[in-house]
């Protein structure tokens, strides 16, 4: 992993506004999870690593620790050091002042920690690449949008629409007008997925991870946001 501080005096020149980061660490079931740091302390981020416990790796889908698993208290919950990935530092879209780099932990003996999904996915592509194979991936994410808040039953309720001010009361799949009713909050998704992309394509060294990024000429791209009533796809 590299120490080089090229990456922050880049994005700190092209945000000067910018003055918190998220550090952000996938736990085991690819929950985003992390500590806020200064921007102007991210060089020590970059030297040291962010002190994550290897129990982020053992949690219930509800963040609490699984002691059984063997890696909470039983382990004295140990903190291991964890290492930005080379060019995750971008700026959040949707909020002013804030950006975001992913890391990945390293083990006692510098290596990737055993447990970490990132590290998992590494020992899996060896296996490929030492019999002369390429993995591909092309990652779709369908998404629903709801109202921030929850109906007189307690039970999540679809968004009032931008225009017409009603809320979706049954399936209506391909409906053109429920894309217009909720166009500008689909646009600003694709517009802060089309943020994160141009961040993150920026060429990367021979030394970086090994990445299931790569897909055929005919795939889409990253950023395309596929609009459709009710469920939407990110590409």
């Amino acid at each position: 992993m590299p120490s080089d501080t090229r990456d922050i005096d880049a994005f700190r020149a092209a945000h000067p506004t910018i003055e918190m980061v998220d550090v952000v660490i996938a736990d085991n079931h690819g929950v985003p999870r992390g500590k806020r740091v200064r921007a102007d302390k991210l060089a020590a981020v970059w030297r040291d690593g962010a002190l994550f416990p290897e129990s982020i790796f053992s949690l219930d889908r509800a963040g609490d620790t699984v002691d059984a698993a063997g890696l909470g208290v039983a382990r004295g919950d140990v903190d291991h050091p964890c290492l930005p990935l080379p060019h995750s530092l971008t700026p959040v879209p949707w909020r002013d002042g804030l950006g975001q780099v992913q890391v990945t932990m390293r083990g006692p003996n510098g290596g990737g920690f055993f447990a970490d999904p990132r590290q998992v996915l590494e020992n899996v592509l060896g296996h490929f690449h030492r019999d002369g194979w390429q993995p591909v991936a092309a990652v779709e994410m369908e998404f629903y949008l709801l109202d921030a808040a929850t109906g007189p039953d307690g039970q999540p309720r679809p968004p009032r629409g931008e225009i017409s001010g009603r809320r979706a009361a049954n399936v209506d799949v391909y409906s053109l007008d429920d894309l217009n009713d909720n166009a500008a909050c689909l646009t600003a998704i694709e517009a802060a997925a089309h943020v994160k992309a141009a961040e993150s394509a920026k060429p990367k060294p021979e030394a970086a991870q090994p990445a299931l990024t790569e897909k055929p000429a005919n795939a889409k791209s990253a950023a395309t946001v596929e609009q459709r009533p009710g469920r939407h796809r990110r590409h």
